[in-house]
């Protein structure tokens, strides 16, 4: 498989890493939404025995999460790990920001940029951060670095956007006001505006919550999962369910989305939930089919989605791909 899966369930082998990220995947890919509700809040922190996790995913120093597979994950990779050295080795007040612009080797259609803030909490260091989607140009992210990095010690000017992509800038904002400088250097004032006000940790809240109704059923495939097939089938229900919630998630930046990968292999998948009294979702009934155009006998136009085992009225039966 060449193709980056924006949700790939292959990771997961617990609960808890795959009810997070499908909520901050929900998030994040729901390009229907404006911008300012599509940011994602989490928080690194620095354990007792000196590791970088997120609890949310698990216990695992955030350096295990990172791919190689591929040039651009190698980039990335690198400047994840600048945003982990700087929690542990910059002090509280800190800001760490990178800025990911559109276009590149998967074409994305918009940028993202990471912001994070040190701080301490309940004894512990943190990085107080957020996922932003925006829509500024390469040129405007190209801008915005010029910015950012006149208040670096290495004061590094970028000319070309692509290097951007494992670049971080480290930060201590003036006086000590991190979202006032951000306002400042980054236009974004309603993003700003769902951070500060706490409306972004309450949209992640929710696709949390949703994305635990969705782990009930969706991680009973995961944790049987066979083969690559079986998983993306995972991941397809799990989208599907998500949607079924309200989030309508769509390829984009992350990568290809599982149904898209069914779909473009001429396959399929259709998810039946049986509902308990309260709502609830107490079952589900998948099916796989794919689009045939005609009978293979007869020639008659079929032009839907079929299985295995479905007879044309000429009698012909369809014995599946």
């Amino acid at each position: 498989m060449t193709e980056r899966i924006a949700f790939d369930t292959t990771r997961y082998s617990h609960k808890t890493g795959f009810v997070n990220d499908l909520a901050s995947f929900a998030i994040e890919s729901s390009v229907d939404l404006p911008l300012e509700k599509r940011v994602n809040p989490f928080v690194l922190e620095v354990t007792k025995d000196g590791r970088v996790i997120n609890s949310a995913l698990g216990p695992e120093d955030v350096s295990k999460y990172y791919s190689d597979s591929s040039e651009l994950d190698r980039v990335e990779k690198e400047a994840g790990l600048k945003i982990r050295d700087c929690l542990l080795s910059e002090p509280d007040g800190t800001l760490a920001a990178w800025i990911s612009p559109p276009g590149g080797p998967l074409e994305h259609e918009e940028g993202r940029i990471v912001v994070g803030l040190n701080k301490e909490s309940n004894n512990t260091k943190i990085a107080e951060s957020y996922g932003i989607c925006v829509n500024f140009s390469s040129q405007e992210c190209l801008e915005i670095s010029k910015s950012l990095s006149n208040y670096t010690d290495s004061k590094k000017t970028i000319n070309n956007s692509e290097d951007l992509r494992g670049e971080v800038f480290i930060i201590m904002p003036p006086e000590g006001k991190p979202w006032e400088f951000l306002r400042e250097h980054i236009p974004a004032d309603k993003i700003w505006d769902s951070i500060e006000s706490g409306q972004a940790s309450l949209i992640k809240q929710q696709a949390v919550w949703d994305a635990v109704e969705v782990a009930k059923t969706a991680m009973q495939f995961v944790s049987t999962a066979q083969s690559e097939q079986d998983h993306i089938l995972a991941g397809a229900l799990a989208e599907s369910l998500m949607r079924s919630k309200g989030w309508n998630i769509s390829s984009g930046p992350c990568g290809s989305l599982n149904s898209e990968l069914l779909t473009n292999s001429g396959a399929f998948l259709h998810s039946h939930l049986q509902i308990g009294p309260e709502g609830d979702v107490t079952g589900v009934k998948i099916e796989m089919g794919n689009f045939v155009k005609r009978c293979g006998e007869c020639r008659k136009e079929i032009n839907k989605v079929i299985k295995a085992g479905y007879k044309c009225s000429c009698g012909g039966t369809y014995e599946g791909c």
